[in-house]
């Protein structure tokens, strides 16, 4: 028998030179450092700058470089901004296209509105009043002026009257109306439930949670007509008194020392308000 067979300690070590002996090693310390010289020193040598040191031997093929762009962290994050701005300039904006206020067809004015301070012809009250945040001050002529707020809210402004529209939020669940002088006439839809609508008057301040109503202000005070549902009124210096306003119903806040008159839906703002409400309630089918 062999040594090897009559000593397995042999053998043993016999294996684990074979498998040092196939690992890459580097050349010597004098051959590696002129090497190193060449390399770092000569001009030549700038062409094979990647080659492997002398004496080495790679375990596996070098990785080839990649030929696609590489991005920094900056880049894609500013990527991903801008996509996201894209995508809240498309759906913001088409929100925003549905929440506006615009001019009922057949109800458009034949004479000039004023509309933040500026005459408009009525070709141009539609852009005047959809334009910016939705919050403008109209001053109707002699012709009465129909707005409409999707399948939400159809408001009528008399001939000589003056409101003032709150902005719109991004779904419009909450409206403002600062109601000045003259009438205002509101109708709202089915679309208007779970929303709120506050119009300010210089005598108090009515909160809609969906009804048909109509504001008159003249120089001896501020009259609310309820057609339909209810028109809570709140004093502006009063904390928690409120008074509601019935359908069919009507107050009539004087701005002297007089008591509020309550009554029955007069016969002079009546019919006026039912028709508006006939009207608008088509409009909002």
């Amino acid at each position: 028998m062999s040594d090897q067979r009559d000593d397995p300690g042999r053998a043993a070590e016999a294996a684990v030179e074979r498998a040092l002996a196939a690992v890459p090693r580097w050349a010597p310390r004098a051959e590696f450092l002129r090497d190193l010289e060449v390399r770092f020193t000569s001009v030549a040598s700038l062409r094979a700058v990647d080659a492997p040191a002398a004496g080495f031997v790679p375990a596996r093929a070098s990785v080839r470089p990649s030929s696609r762009p590489r991005f920094s962290g900056w880049a894609i994050a500013a990527g991903i901004a801008a996509v996201a701005a894209s995508a809240l300039a498309i759906f913001g904006s088409r929100t925003s296209d549905t929440l506006r206020w615009t001019p009922v067809a057949g109800h458009l004015p034949l004479s000039a509105v004023t509309v933040d301070g500026r005459s408009v012809s009525p070709a141009e009250f539609g852009s005047a009043v959809a334009s910016g945040t939705g919050s403008h001050t109209i001053v109707t002529g002699t012709d009465p002026v129909w707005l409409q707020l999707g399948e939400r809210v159809v408001c009528e402004l008399a001939p000589g009257s003056e409101i003032e529209l709150g902005p719109l939020s991004h779904d419009a669940s909450s409206l403002v109306i600062a109601a000045r002088k003259g009438t205002l006439r509101v109708c709202t839809g089915e679309e208007f439930v779970g929303s709120t609508l506050d119009v300010k008057t210089p005598d108090f301040e009515l909160a809609i949670t969906g009804t048909s109503f109509a504001v008159d202000i003249d120089e001896e005070g501020t009259c609310v007509c309820c057609l339909e549902g209810r028109v809570v009124m709140k004093a502006p210096d009063a904390f928690d008194e409120t008074w509601a306003v019935d359908g069919g119903r009507m107050c009539r806040i004087y701005h002297d020392d007089r008591a509020p008159k309550w009554d029955e839906l007069s016969h002079k703002h009546g019919p006026a308000l039912a028709q508006f409400d006939e009207l608008a309630d088509e409009l909002m089918k």
